[in-house]
């Protein structure tokens, strides 16, 4: 795990929480098929212009979490945790962090889970 920042608790949790969400069939592994209803690629630039389909926009935004690994269309919890904390690295406030997950992901940090 090619680390370069590293996540507080706080930072974490929301990390996993967002894991869980996206991670739809509980396989303990994200793929395409488990952001397709999560995470909307109709709007990005290409799919708009007719370049690429929605479906390869996802496929290439999963594969940004692979970081250096193998491109297989396949997030592990701990490339995604990587990948965040590589953004959490720049972030200074743990309140801005957490707000970001919120909205990105369609997350709380304090809602009651079962």
């Amino acid at each position: 795990r090619g680390m370069r920042g590293s996540l507080n608790s706080r930072r974490l949790k929301m990390v996993v929480k967002a894991f869980k969400k996206l991670d739809a069939d509980s396989s303990g592994v994200i793929t395409v098929d488990d952001m397709k209803g999560i995470f909307s690629a109709k709007h990005h630039p290409k799919v708009i212009s007719g370049e690429i389909t929605e479906n390869d926009a996802l496929e290439i935004f999963v594969n940004s979490f692979d970081g250096t690994n193998v491109k297989d269309g396949r997030v592990h919890l701990d490339e995604f945790e990587d990948y965040y904390a590589n953004i959490s690295s720049g972030i200074d406030d743990d309140e801005y962090f957490v707000r970001m997950m919120e909205k990105v992901w369609g997350i709380e940090e304090y809602a009651y889970e079962s």
